[in-house]
């Protein structure tokens, strides 16, 4: 529920972009993380990093890194890392590097290409600087609408949830390093960060009956959906006026045959 109800999660799930696309395996890869099912995982995120977007390597790394260490996921073997990573990236090499390379009529590794650019030769700054902090003062109180408030209060109530949300903090801080920054590029961070909030609300409402002062406490967990509600709604309208090419079209379609 809250994250349905979060203006720019739904706008980017709507749209057309290699970001969106990398989103459905980032899901997939969550559920598998949670069902600590480590060597499909790895297939899976290798598969989608290679194919939609780069920058995942940065995602997937610090949530790879625990099981690596503590012996959960093995390096080798048939159920390894280095085995499941290394045949989903040649698997996805084999269909991306022939279509890519046919459509652009030169041989092409799309994402092989982007990280080179943006994190090698650090040229992304070309398309525009934010402060380093951006992140955390711009895009996530933007994001999250006032669930973001019930973030930190979630972790200190469910403080297991802390093993789920520290790495997806710590790529927001990794990827905080590179000048150019998007909201579309941290889109990925949302769902997990939106369930301190929800396991919070969860027990408001569970133990509402126990006294007057948790109903209503309970009840101002259902205004704070409201109110993002609300929100959605106004950006979504402003949103729908953003596109001049659109309105355009539209008049055009209005005109009378000038012919």
């Amino acid at each position: 529920m809250i994250t349905v109800s979060q203006f720019h999660f739904l706008f980017y799930a709507s749209r057309p972009l290699p970001n969106t696309f990398a989103l459905i395996g980032v899901l997939w890869v969550y559920q598998l993380w949670l069902d600590n099912d480590w060597p499909r995982g790895v297939r899976v995120a290798t598969v989608f990093a290679a194919l939609f977007r780069c920058e995942l390597i940065v995602l997937f790394a610090p949530i790879f890194i625990v099981p690596l260490l503590s012996g959960v996921l093995p390096i080798l073997g048939r159920k390894g890392a280095l085995y499941n990573g290394i045949l989903a990236l040649s698997v996805a090499l084999a269909v991306t590097i022939p279509v890519d390379s046919l459509l652009w009529r030169r041989w092409l590794w799309p994402e092989g290409e982007v990280w080179w650019f943006n994190v090698m030769l650090n040229r992304s700054s070309e398309y525009g600087v934010m402060p380093f902090l951006w992140y955390f003062y711009s895009v996530l109180p933007r994001a999250l609408l006032l669930s973001l408030l019930l973030v930190p209060v979630g972790l200190i109530v469910e403080r297991r949830l802390l093993g789920i949300t520290v790495p997806i903090i710590f790529y927001i801080v990794a990827y905080s390093f590179l000048p150019h920054k998007e909201l579309r590029f941290v889109i990925y961070t949302f769902p997990i960060l939106n369930i301190p909030a929800a396991a919070f609300c969860a027990r408001l409402w569970i133990n509402r009956h126990k006294s007057l002062l948790r109903r209503l406490i309970a009840l101002g967990v259902c205004a704070h959906l409201l109110a993002n509600c609300i929100a959605t709604s106004v950006l979504l309208y402003a949103s729908s006026r953003n596109y001049a090419g659109g309105d355009a079209i539209a008049y055009l379609q209005k005109k009378p045959d000038m012919n």
